[in-house]
């Protein structure tokens, strides 16, 4: 049960015992879209707030492109990171509004991560701005629940 609190209220969370994180994991799977949205930003809130480091590290190109997407329209997110991977530059980057600059670096493997570099007085500011995306998701998603419970009332 606390896994589904987690989902439903949008909090990003990691459980020590195997058991219960699998649990969280087969939750996510059963959660929205919206759901999911708001436990990844609240994840990307948590990283802003807790890591001192200007450079953070994103593995997965969909928290890399959730970030961006706080601060600018999620279409050109997605187009940004799309030029970035199609670049032919042994390092490719790109300023982002003056809040931060986004590279794709690789591993010899040819693993692909990307490196967001926070500008100097800027990480309250992309704070708030991901609180915002959090809040507005976690809004959605109890104005659509409350929608799917009339429907199935018959209201």
């Amino acid at each position: 049960m606390p896994t589904w609190c987690a989902i439903k209220h949008g909090i990003f969370a990691q459980f020590t015992d195997p058991e219960i994180q699998g649990a969280f994991y087969q939750e996510q799977l059963l959660a929205t879209p919206l759901q999911l949205r708001a436990v990844r930003l609240h994840s990307i809130e948590t990283r802003l707030r807790t890591e001192e480091s200007e450079d953070l590290i994103f593995t997965d190109e969909a928290d890399a492109r959730l970030l961006l997407s706080s601060l600018m329209r999620a279409a050109h997110a997605r187009q940004l990171v799309e030029l970035l991977k199609g670049s032919q530059l042994p390092e490719p980057m790109s300023n982002v509004g003056g809040n931060l600059t986004i590279a794709l670096l690789g591993t010899p493997t040819g693993r692909q991560f990307f490196k967001i570099s926070i500008h100097e007085g800027k990480r309250q500011e992309i704070i708030d701005l991901v609180v915002q995306a959090r809040r507005e998701a976690h809004r959605l998603t109890r104005s659509n629940l409350r929608t799917q419970s009339n429907e199935r009332e018959g209201r």
